[in-house]
């Protein structure tokens, strides 16, 4: 149970990072400018 529970979690968190440089990516943006746009 702890073990599907933590891949679960990797996996949502890899989603995530990729869904990520997706959108960095289209947009032609960096991660640091992406953090400033947010703050």
């Amino acid at each position: 149970m702890f073990s599907q529970l933590r891949l679960f979690y990797l996996l949502s968190i890899g989603f995530f990072v990729f869904t990520l440089t997706v959108i960095l990516d289209a947009f032609d943006l960096d991660f640091f400018s992406f953090v400033s746009f947010l703050l």
